[in-house]
């Protein structure tokens, strides 16, 4: 596919990434219900089917959109996302991973939180469909997180792990967020509203802040690193490191205490300082990369 409009706007390329998007979804969405045909839907076979299912999502709902997007508008699609630069790039994921955990206080103390918000009674209809959805995901996750052998735990790692996080990214941060912060001319515009749809299109409306928050993080490491491979090595590091706790620790006291906290004015200020920590880190980075940046 040549390069066919290559003075595309910012709005356009936005335009052209969801126009795309929807012959590529509908080819997924026969591939995969092909897929439930032929493997089925038993206990046996539903996890396999439930992996091919994801990896057709992925790559035709994220990746292929983006590619016809790109390749339409950009002469380098790989420059262009940022997929070629390798420039001190174990510093940069070593500092991605010092932002993880700086926030993962802050992520959890969301957590918490978002479970706890209750819709007014005008629009309990609305809470009950968004609890449904909730408990559709929930089933899915815990179908995926309960496996017991050590090829399906490798296969979690894939799917999970690789498959989602390289997908997820390109879309989001790669495509999305560029596009975005072309067309605003605001880098910070561009993470809040890129993680906004990330967040919007899991539709789980009780975990919708923390993933809105990871989002913005994952957007600001690609921001400030201009390498996607930053948040992509992210993103792989959170969901791994879900399935191998969940893998090993699954029916762990601490891990089931990790539930039950309640938000008290102590985690209150530890998040608080989680945030301030990693806005710190941020603030340190960008400085170092920029020594002008006050």
């Amino acid at each position: 596919m040549c390069q066919i409009f290559p003075a595309a706007t910012p709005a356009v390329k936005i335009f052209y990434l969801f126009i795309f998007l929807i012959p590529c979804t509908i080819v997924a969405v026969v591939s995969i219900g092909l897929i439930t045909m032929v493997i089925g839907k038993s206990e046996q076979s539903g996890l396999w089917t439930l992996y091919a299912s994801m990896f057709v999502q992925g790559v035709c709902m994220f990746v292929l959109p983006v590619y016809f997007a790109l390749k339409a508008t950009n002469s380098q699609p790989i420059t262009y996302l940022k997929l070629n630069k390798n420039e001190r790039l174990d510093e940069k994921i070593l500092f991605g991973l010092f932002v993880f955990f700086a926030a993962y206080v802050f992520v959890l103390f969301l957590t918490h939180w978002n479970k706890t918000i209750e819709l007014p009674e005008s629009m309990r209809g609305i809470e009950q469909w968004m609890h449904t959805k909730e408990d559709m995901a929930i089933a899915t996750t815990e179908r995926l997180l309960s496996v017991q052998t050590i090829g399906e735990l490798l296969m979690n790692i894939l799917i999970i792990g690789v498959v989602a996080a390289v997908a997820e990214e390109i879309i989001f941060r790669g495509a999305l967020q560029q596009f975005l912060q072309e067309w605003t001319r605001n880098g910070h515009i561009a993470v809040w509203i890129s993680a906004f749809i990330f967040s919007a299109v899991h539709l789980q409306f009780f975990g919708f802040f923390p993933r809105l928050v990871l989002g913005a993080l994952l957007g600001y490491l690609f921001l400030y690193t201009q390498n996607l491979w930053i948040p992509i090595f992210v993103h792989f590091f959170n969901n791994t490191l879900v399935v191998i706790v969940n893998y090993f620790w699954k029916n762990a006291e601490w891990l089931k205490n990790t539930e039950k906290i309640e938000i008290t004015p102590t985690f209150f200020v530890l998040a608080m300082v989680s945030l301030a920590t990693t806005i710190l880190l941020f603030h340190k980075f960008r400085k170092s990369e920029n020594p002008k940046v006050l």
